[in-house]
């Protein structure tokens, strides 16, 4: 009886119809769905819809009544395979006069991968958008710091293939190419917040927005002296830097980190003068001299080599190392920084000179006051040995 009503079955359906029946499990790979008694047929991940990876469970429970069309049979085996795409008409058909190329539509983010993320369009069309059409600039950022799965953005439509089921879109085209108001945004003088994206032998990149970076050389990176751009900043760093030249045609920003903090210079022109004394850090010993950065203001200065020891006959380099702490006096201040000419020359033998005078200064005061002591202690013995003679 068994075996009749199975063969009744496959005798009475064939591919290409529809029939009804109810689910009996959902899995991963798609659903099970009973016949009847005897014959409980699946219903395939890849048969739900035609959306590229449908999740069988967002679209099926147990117990519940399906509809599909039998895209399979095999009657010895007594299998059954089922589809609900089947019934459901294809939504690529007619896709390029849905979507025309360069016009702009609103989809969901569906999946990022490590060449762009896809956005469906519709349930069943979904576009991919590339990597280089996500950032104006470095591409090799994390998509996911642009969009997230489950958000709704707006693409624009670069190219749609139906035969491959293929579309191809733009995100950044959406947000627009920032070089294009980048003299509004980005004038010359203005101050801006960036990060450090790359370090150079000669400076630094800093980003200060998606497609807009631009070079911080080496001179611009503090007042004092930098050997190595790592001795100022590291990427990842957020930074403020000043726009210090643009050039729209071909899409250089020059910038400045010193600038955008301010000019030391001028609270030195007004904090010290000549024969002031200062503490600096010895960067460098050059045949002329020893150049030195500032304690206090982080602006380099100059002690020239006949200034640099009372020792003029010493090899500088024997006196001085790079991290050494000095003590000076200024010699020259010129701060004319609408000039751009900014100077400082201290003078190490100067200040020795002037604390030996000092100290010399000292002693004979010090010698003279002995002097006074020794004398009046001797004119007091005197007058008191003298006064003795006369009471006798």
């Amino acid at each position: 009886l068994e075996e009749k009503e199975i063969r009744k079955f496959f005798e009475s359906v064939q591919v290409g119809s529809v029939i009804e029946g109810t689910v009996e499990s959902v899995k991963d790979f798609g659903a099970f769905v009973k016949l009847t008694d005897k014959i409980t047929a699946l219903l395939p991940r890849s048969e739900i819809n035609w959306e590229t990876n449908p999740n069988p469970r967002d679209h099926f429970k147990r117990r519940q009544k399906v509809r599909a069309k039998v895209i399979d049979m095999d009657p010895e085996e007594r299998k059954v395979t089922l589809s609900t795409k089947a019934l459901i008409p294809d939504p690529w058909e007619g896709v390029e006069e849905r979507y025309r190329v360069g016009e702009r539509y609103s989809g969901t983010v569906k999946t990022i991968v490590p060449f762009g993320f896809f956005v469906e369009l519709e349930p069943g069309v979904e576009g991919l958008v590339h990597i280089s059409e996500v950032f104006w600039g470095n591409i090799k950022k994390d998509v996911s710091e642009a969009v997230s799965v489950g958000e709704t953005i707006e693409v624009e439509v670069l190219e749609v293939n139906p035969k491959e089921r293929k579309i191809a879109l733009s995100y950044k085209r959406v947000k627009g190419d920032p070089w294009e108001r980048i003299e509004k945004v980005y004038s010359e003088g203005s101050v801006h917040e960036g990060v450090v994206v790359k370090i150079l032998p000669t400076g630094a990149i800093v980003e200060l927005e998606d497609g807009v970076s631009g070079l911080v050389h080496l001179s611009e990176l503090s007042w004092g002296y930098v050997e190595e751009p790592e001795e100022v900043v590291k990427v990842g760093d957020r930074v403020s830097a000043k726009v210090i030249s643009l050039d729209k045609v071909n899409r250089r920003i020059k910038l400045s980190l010193r600038q955008a903090q301010g000019n030391p210079w001028e609270k030195l022109a007004q904090k010290l003068k000549r024969g002031s004394v200062v503490k600096a850090v010895v960067r460098r010993v050059i045949n002329s001299g020893v150049v030195v950065e500032l304690v206090e203001g982080n602006v380099e200065a100059f002690i020239p080599a006949a200034h640099a020891s009372t020792e003029l006959k010493r090899n500088l380099k024997e006196l001085f190392k790079p991290g050494d702490v000095v003590e000076a006096v200024v010699m020259k201040l010129s701060t004319e920084t609408e000039l751009g000419r900014r100077n400082l020359i201290l003078s190490i033998r100067e200040l020795e000179i002037a604390k030996e005078k000092l100290e010399y200064e000292k002693m004979q005061e010090k010698e003279i006051e002995e002097a006074k002591i020794t004398l009046g202690d001797l004119l007091k013995e005197k007058m008191t040995h003298g006064n003795g003679g006369d009471s006798r």
